[in-house]
């Protein structure tokens, strides 16, 4: 079976058995290029899906990551009603549409420095959030070069 063809049975079984209703195709994926807009029960998601091998390991360290920001009190960055689920053995992430990406919400506004403004007072409040004492320095700088390892294995 080719990724059209399993992209397709995908967003079928999204239909039947998410309740999906399927919307535009969001074109700015670094890796993963099977994600688009939607609604369920009325409320808009986005809906992240890993056809091909790298589109599947960008899910998984997607995932990873989102772990990771929740142990360190960074969940004030993560999608709301978050759900990574499997569906015809892919994965796939299911998450609140938060908009714009920052890109396109500079292009479009009209004061794009009270955006910037915003942008830095929020990783301020997220510095804050997960500042951690001296001692576990030692255990977030081995976790970043474990991490970099396994990205560039």
């Amino acid at each position: 079976m080719n990724s059209q063809e399993k992209l397709s049975m995908v967003l079928e079984a999204l239909k039947n058995e998410q309740g999906i209703t399927l919307g535009e195709q969001l074109t700015l994926g670094n890796v993963c290029k099977s994600i688009y807009r939607g609604k369920i029960s009325g409320e808009k998601v986005v809906i992240k899906i890993g056809i091909s091998e790298p589109e599947q390991e960008e899910i998984r360290r997607n995932i990873l990551g989102y772990q990771e920001m929740k142990m360190i009190g960074a969940q004030a960055v993560i999608p709301q009603s978050l759900q990574c689920i499997s569906v015809l053995d892919l994965p796939v992430i299911i998450m609140e549409d938060c908009g714009l990406d920052f890109w396109h919400a500079v292009q479009q506004s009209h004061n794009p420095a009270s955006l910037y403004e915003k942008l830095v007072q929020e990783l301020l409040s997220l510095y804050k959030a997960t500042k951690s004492a001296a001692e576990k320095a030692v255990v977030s700088l081995e976790s970043i070069r474990e991490r970099l390892v396994r990205q560039y294995e």
